[in-house]
């Protein structure tokens, strides 16, 4: 029998977007899709729901109070301005109800992320031993050199590799399982480290400063639904104390992470968080969002574009430099992998 993976999204984003991202996952086997609308008023949860593979909910203030009742105690009273916190309530529901549709997997999907290649997802989940629990996925950064009227799915052909974070002990109890995962993560990082000092020997230094990754390094996880997993992060899974959940990464199907969709998208991500006092958690995206957040309190739209470009701008040296090194993958999307009947 074959197993089913769902995916599950908070979502706030252009119409194009949404609808590339909900076509292009369907097309690749992930079904059902569950996506609730951070705007309960969003236009685009009615075109969605045309599709009988997505289940559409809008999270409405009735929403909110259902999701605290069957959360665990310590997110009956999560932080609803926190846009972490709302996902973790979010994924209480998406368990329950891709438990309910008969779901093997369920993983946690952005908008702004596709797994890819789109052919390898179903073959993923068809040959997974019974005894792994969890499956972790390595990401690829998109690098936005242009976008035209296609958007950015099917425009990006540049991506950053080579950046790969090591889950947390707590979701490797099995000593075995640990040294694995630490053993692949340390050659993995020494071929990464290697190859940024070259990179940075041949003048590319200002590319790796504080992290050659604009975005997360830490991948996506899917998660087998009888393992006893009663929410999830953005990462990872966040195990019940009686489950032992049993990592395994695979490299045969990547994330590709559109961290930046081009500059007005970028300018409108940053903004909301900054209107929503949503500060990041970790040093590069502190960064990012006090650098950001000054130039914006001013309105200094020179500043902001200066800013955008620096932080995602590459010469054609730079690509050529990282292309060779391994460090920048060239991947074409086509338009067929964007339509579903």
């Amino acid at each position: 029998m074959a197993s089913s993976l769902g995916i599950f999204c908070l979502i706030k984003a252009p119409e194009r977007e949404v609808i590339q991202y909900v076509k292009y996952h369907l097309k690749a086997g992930a079904k059902p899709i569950f996506l609730f609308f951070d705007d309960p008023k969003d236009k685009v949860a009615d075109m969605v729901s045309q599709f009988p593979e997505v289940v559409v909910t809008r999270c409405d203030e009735k929403f909110w109070r259902a999701a605290r009742k069957l959360a665990p105690e310590h997110l009956a009273d999560a932080d609803l301005g926190n846009l972490i916190q709302r996902q973790r309530l979010v994924s209480v529901v998406a368990i329950r109800l891709a438990l309910e549709s008969g779901c093997d997997w369920l993983m946690q999907l952005d908008s702004d992320e596709l797994l890819y290649p789109q052919s390898g997802v179903k073959n993923i989940f068809l040959d997974t031993p019974a005894a792994i629990s969890v499956i972790r996925f390595p990401v690829a950064e998109a690098v936005p050199l242009f976008i035209s009227e296609n958007g950015a799915f099917l425009d990006t052909r540049l991506f950053k590799t080579g950046q790969r974070g090591c889950p947390p002990k707590t979701l490797m109890p099995k000593r075995k399982d640990m040294l694995r995962e630490m053993l692949s993560y340390r050659r993995y990082w020494l071929s990464y480290w290697a190859k940024r000092q070259l990179a940075r020997a041949l003048g590319l230094g200002r590319l790796f400063h504080i992290s050659y990754f604009k975005g997360h390094i830490q991948g996506k996880s899917a998660v087998r639904l009888n393992s006893g997993v009663t929410h999830m992060d953005s990462h990872y899974p966040s195990q019940s104390f009686s489950a032992e959940l049993t990592v395994k990464t695979d490299k045969r199907v990547s994330v590709l992470h559109f961290d930046c969709q081009g500059f007005d998208s970028w300018v409108n991500k940053w903004e909301n968080r900054v209107l929503t006092s949503s500060r990041p958690g970790n040093v590069k995206r502190i960064s990012q969002f006090d650098a950001f957040e000054k130039l914006y309190r001013r309105d200094d739209k020179h500043g902001l574009k200066a800013l955008f470009n620096e932080l995602y701008g590459m010469s054609r040296y730079e690509e050529f430099v990282l292309r060779n090194l391994g460090l920048l993958v060239p991947i074409t999307q086509p338009l067929e992998n964007f339509s579903h009947d």
